[in-house]
Formats: C-alpha cells, sequence, structure tokens
C-alpha cells in the first residue's frame, strides 16, 4: 500500500511556496499602507481578497504546468529559472484577473510587484534550503523507502552509481544482494553487500525492507517469477527490469517506474491516492484522540487498583515488529509483576 511520491513532492513544495507568497502579501500590504494599516485591514476587505487571488492563481500554475519536474536533481540555475517562470505566469495571471473583474485600477503596484520578487527570492531559497535538508537526512525519515538491490557482481557498480545518482528524493539504498557470488561483508559505494541468493529470503524478513530492485539479465524467467512472488507476498514492493514485464505474476498492481536509469516493472500490493492516506490519516488521529480520552477515564479505575496488587509502574511498554520489519514500541496497563520479564528468563 503507497501513494504515488511526486504528489507528497509537490504538496510539500507547494504548501511552502503558498506560505512564501502570503507572508510577502502582507508584509508589502503592510510597508505600503503602514501609515494608515489600521483602516485598510478593518475597511477594506480587498487585501484578503486579492489575497486569495494570488493563492488562486498559483495553485493553478501549479496544476498546469507542475513547475517541480526533477525537484531533487536541479541546480541552482535550473532552479532560478523554474522559480522565475512560475511566478512569471503567476504575476501575468494575477494582472489579467485584476483586468477582468475591473480591479487594475486600485490595485498598488508596489504591492504587486514586490509580492512576485519577495515570492521568488522564498522558493529559490526555501526550495535550495528543502532539498538540502530532505537529500541529507533521507536515511533517517520515516517516509524513506529502504531498498535493496539484487543483482550480479558484474552489474553492481554500474547499478549501484546509477541509482544514487539519480537522488531520488525518499529512497535509500541499505544494502546489495549479489546471486551469482558470495561477497557478503564488502561494500559498493560505501553500501555493504549484505545477503546472497541463498541467504537474501531470511536477510528481507530479518531487516527493515520497503523495496526491492532486480536486475539479473541471465536469470531465467521461472527463477525471477518465484523471487518476485515471495517479496510481494512479505509486502514488499518489487521494481523489475522491464524486459520481463510479460511474467504471469499475480499482482494488486503492476505499473511502469524508473529506478535510477533503469526503466522497470513495479509490482506493489496496492497504490493509494494522496487524499485517501490524508483522510486516513486524519481517522487515525481523530480515533487516537478519543481513545486517549476514554484511556484517560479507565486510567482513573485501573491505576490505583494496579498500584495495589502490586508495586512497580502503571503501564508496561514492549517492543514489537511492524509494516515491513519496522520496530515500534506498544504501551499497555501492566498486568504482571514488574520484573516479570526477569523471572521469566529463570
Amino acid at each position: 500500500m503507497g501513494v504515488k511520491r511526486s504528489q507528497i513532492q509537490n504538496l510539500i513544495i507547494y504548501i511552502g511556496d503558498v506560505f512564501g507568497i502570503t507572508i510577502g502579501y502582507f508584509l508589502m500590504s503592510h510597508i505600503r499602507f503602514y501609515s494608515d494599516i489600521y483602516g485598510v485591514w478593518a475597511q477594506d476587505n480587498r487585501v484578503i481578497y486579492r489575497w486569495l487571488v494570488a493563492i488562486f492563481v498559483l495553485t493553478i500554475v501549479y496544476l498546469v504546468i507542475d513547475p517541480n519536474q526533477n525537484f531533487f536533481k536541479r541546480k541552482f540555475w535550473k532552479e532560478f529559472w523554474a522559480n522565475f517562470k512560475t511566478n512569471l505566469i503567476t504575476a501575468a495571471l494575477m494582472a489579467t484577473v485584476a483586468y477582468l473583474i475591473d480591479d487594475a485600477r486600485d490595485y498598488s503596484r508596489f504591492i504587486y510587484l514586490t509580492t512576485m520578487i519577495f515570492s521568488f527570492w522564498w522558493m529559490q531559497i526555501s526550495h535550495m534550503i528543502y532539498r538540502w535538508y530532505i537529500l541529507k537526512y533521507r536515511p533517517y525519515n520515516s517516509i524513506t523507502r529502504k531498498m535493496l538491490i539484487v543483482t550480479t557482481s558484474d552489474r553492481m557498480d554500474e547499478v549501484v552509481r546509477s541509482i544514487i545518482k539519480e537522488k531520488t528524493w525518499n529512497l535509500w539504498v541499505t544494502g546489495i544482494i549479489i546471486t551469482d557470488k558470495n561477497l557478503t561483508g564488502q561494500q559498493v559505494m560505501d553500501i555493504p553487500i549484505v545477503a546472497n541468493r541463498n541467504t537474501m529470503l531470511q536477510y528481507a524478513i530479518r531487516e527493515v525492507v520497503d523495496e526491492v530492485f532486480i536486475l539479473i539479465p541471465e536469470e531465467p524467467d521461472e527463477q525471477i517469477q518465484k523471487l518476485v512472488q515471495r517479496f510481494e507476498e512479505m509486502g514488499i514492493t518489487v521494481d523489475l527490469n522491464i524486459n520481463l514485464y510479460e511474467l504471469d505474476v499475480e499482482s494488486g498492481s503492476k505499473y511502469l517506474n524508473r529506478i535510477g536509469k533503469y526503466p522497470t516493472i513495479t509490482f506493489a500490493q496496492r497504490e493509494i491516492p494522496l487524499h485517501m492516506i490524508v483522510l486516513k490519516r486524519l481517522m487515525d488521529i481523530l480515533g487516537g484522540i478519543v481513545g486517549l480520552l476514554i484511556t484517560a477515564v479507565v486510567t482513573i479505575v485501573l491505576g490505583p487498583m494496579i498500584k495495589l496488587e502490586s508495586p512497580g509502574p502503571l503501564f508496561f511498554s514492549q517492543k514489537r515488529v511492524g509494516r515491513n520489519g519496522r520496530i515500534f514500541k506498544i504501551y499497555k496497563f501492566r498486568s504482571m509483576y514488574a520484573d516479570a520479564e526477569e523471572k521469566k528468563k529463570n
């Protein structure tokens, strides 16, 4: 179960750009009308109205031209041109809207121009900081997909170099599996070779693995099919050489993708639209709040009873295995003696 990565990326950058144009607009309005700021805010609701127009126009620009293509691979001048184009089109559309609704005569040219200049430099600086932060802290980000590369010894350098060079914002290669030799313990570009053909499934079960990229040119189709099936049964997304697209693997979804410079066919259980992920998260938060309120009431009753039964902490915590091998902590009311784990060992 996943969400299209570009949707998350565009949404985050879009929110940041909306924040920037909002700061710029209200800051420039304050500077322009400083001597009569109370009168402007209290009597002229067109200040808010024009801000809403600016946000609406920026949203349309995002939907039409998609200004964040190849965002994480852009250098300074490509970033400069993309932001300049976004703000130029936004400014032109805002001027057009002002003309069409007969608001152009009363619109402050100072606010209009300085807001666009502020927005451009906000995008230029905030995009660079965001790009640096995401790429630097990919290994520690909870939404980063932890990937294994499955390939052969003669292709491993080429494959690893290509995938790392791509700078995919939510992808981090955690290990390499070599199928034709036992090179476990060695490294390729500081990435460890963690398993061979015989031990790769055990490794995938034991460690955190979200995705597997497979490039094994000489492998028989039936062997590849079995391998894909096993990884899919573990809930792991599989990216496979596109030449093997005709493999008869039962999968929740199968679509064209790209990993590094390699075209792939991706096998995944299900691809979830972004709005459904957001809705689910809101339901999780709401359910969590309700659960906490109920727990607070129950704690008033159970707390004293647990304390009277035996000394020790009220709650018990324990590590459990979650999705794709991730470790998380659960907390529950203690139902045993505080030293029950130690007694059980003895």
